[in-house]
């Protein structure tokens, strides 16, 4: 994981509740960065905007937002990232919300959301040196893993706050 700086943001959708603890399981075995991020699916580029940026966006990217509402994501599956890291994930299923969501930003924020076409919704779940040892993780995680179904009902603006505390700061409720 890209080393992170006080100060820098991200947009994302927090994991909350029930399905966070199941997740939280899983990354408290494999993540070494558990402590410092929530559950999350990030939808923009780090870093995003700033606080001030943010204070100054926010009432637009609240419109742009306005015609979603919350919506159901199922998590049944695990992928792998071996570049340029070594990273274990869980696949979100949408009925194409976060698409959606990720195109509406794009209009607000451009520059700060990848192409669609690169763009992979996933929520980390480990990090590893080795292949051998993340495709040794995947296989154990996907024998094991129940799956999870949980709510989105906001879009969080999360700040690196100080070292090792990654945060929400803010939020626009869907």
């Amino acid at each position: 994981m890209k080393a992170l700086n006080a100060g820098e943001s991200e947009l994302g959708i927090i994991i909350r509740g029930e399905a966070s603890e199941k997740i939280d399981r899983w990354r408290s075995v494999f993540d070494p960065y558990f402590n410092i991020l929530p559950p999350h699916i990030t939808l923009s580029e780090i870093p995003f905007l700033d606080k001030k940026e943010w204070s100054l966006k926010k009432n637009e990217i609240e419109d742009v937002l306005s015609g979603f509402r919350t919506f159901e994501v199922q998590v049944s599956k695990a992928g792998v990232f071996t570049f340029p890291e070594k990273v274990l994930w869980l696949k979100p299923d949408d009925r194409g919300e976060i698409e959606n969501i990720r195109k509406a930003l794009g209009f607000v924020c451009p520059g700060y959301f990848k192409d669609l076409s690169y763009y992979i919704k996933h929520i980390t779940v480990g990090f590893f040196e080795e292949e051998k040892r993340l495709f040794r993780a995947k296989n154990i995680l996907e024998k094991k893993f129940e799956r999870i179904l949980f709510s989105v009902e906001r879009i969080s603006y999360m700040v690196m706050e100080r070292e090792n505390l990654f945060s929400e700061a803010d939020y626009i409720k869907l």
